[in-house]
């Protein structure tokens, strides 16, 4: 009974490892890359509504400055993740970026042409819509990694409890 007792504890002890460090990590880092998303956004959307050449450029170069740090949380992401459910979910976050990473590219493009009714309208055609699909993607992604850490918690309640049924067998 002990030594069931003390594989149970080492259970715990693994399970405590996945939730603590992988689980909150990956949760962690998607909301990064969430943040950096919105900045990304935030500048394309500023580079369009400014007519400065330089502060289009500015914001141009803020944008690409998060999507960069996006990409370095997302390659961590890549190689820490261990569930096949994460690493699909990670696998559609990736093609959403690819999809507005190559929109971001293009609205660029179209900033430094200054057609403004081109910008306006591919903005609202394909940007826009690209960037809503990669959020919705990381919205995934971190629903996907909670319902992992709420099943690890689970599964550490159960094998808790029966450590607690093994100890007191021993003490009856």
């Amino acid at each position: 009974f002990v030594v069931v007792a003390l594989i149970g504890l080492g259970m715990v002890n693994d399970r405590v490892q996945t939730i603590a460090v992988d689980g909150n990590q990956s949760m962690e880092l998607a909301y990064e890359m969430q943040g950096r998303l919105f900045s990304i956004g935030q500048h394309a959307n500023n580079a369009m509504l400014l007519e400065e050449i330089a502060r289009q450029r500015q914001a141009q170069a803020a944008a690409i400055e998060n999507l960069e740090s996006y990409h370095a949380g997302e390659l961590r992401l890549s190689r820490q993740l261990q569930d096949a459910r994460a690493q699909s979910a990670l696998k559609a976050l990736s093609v959403a970026r690819q999809d507005g990473e190559a929109s971001l590219t293009h609205f660029f493009g179209l900033i430094q042409e200054g057609n403004r009714p081109e910008i306006e309208q591919f903005f609202a055609d394909d940007f826009q819509p690209k960037m809503l699909k990669w959020q919705d993607q990381v919205g995934v992604f971190l629903k996907t990694q909670k319902s992992l850490v709420d099943a690890a918690m689970l599964e550490i309640e159960e094998i808790g409890e029966n450590v607690r049924l093994i100890f007191f067998s021993l003490i009856a």
